[in-house]
């Protein structure tokens, strides 16, 4: 993600999707933003809550010489390989099982089911993650989370 890729107004906080990394085969500091995502549908706006804004504006200090928003101490886009790396090391500190493959895609499973833990209707979740349907979303992505269960008991207690 680039700085430029932040709109922040007194209506909306939100970031634009307009492409993706191009790193294979490249040297790091040849690496650039593409003009295309993986699917049409992943040229998309997020809304941002307050907390991803002030992480923004943080971030925005810790990279003050590169066009990039999450950047090495070189300047450098962060790689997603770096940081799954980290996961693999430090994930039963985390709470992981030790033999968990894990990924920052885990990240996306967590959001998703998140959204649906506090009510975001299926639809809208849909669209802030680009599927090109709500089926791909229902059937891979939706988890459910231990505080719906909990949700679920409280709401047959009432029957």
């Amino acid at each position: 993600m680039q700085k430029s890729d932040v709109f922040i107004t007194e209506d909306r906080q939100y970031c634009k999707v307009t492409g993706t990394l191009e790193y294979h085969g490249k040297k790091i500091a040849d690496q650039v933003k593409s003009t295309e995502t993986k699917t049409a549908s992943g040229m998309r706006e997020i809304d941002l809550s307050t907390k991803a804004v002030e992480i923004y504006q943080e971030a925005l200090s810790l990279s003050p010489h590169s066009n990039f928003l999450f950047t090495t101490s070189n300047n450098t886009p962060i790689q997603l390989n770096a940081i799954n790396a980290y996961l693999r090391v430090h994930k039963e500190r985390m709470g992981f099982d030790e033999d968990r493959k894990i990924s920052t895609h885990i990240f996306r499973h967590t959001h998703i089911s998140k959204l649906a833990e506090i009510g975001v209707p299926l639809h809208i979740i849909q669209r802030r993650v680009e599927h090109a349907s709500e089926k791909i979303t229902r059937e891979i992505y939706l988890h459910i989370t231990n505080k719906m269960k909990s949700d679920t008991k409280d709401l047959l207690a009432l029957l």
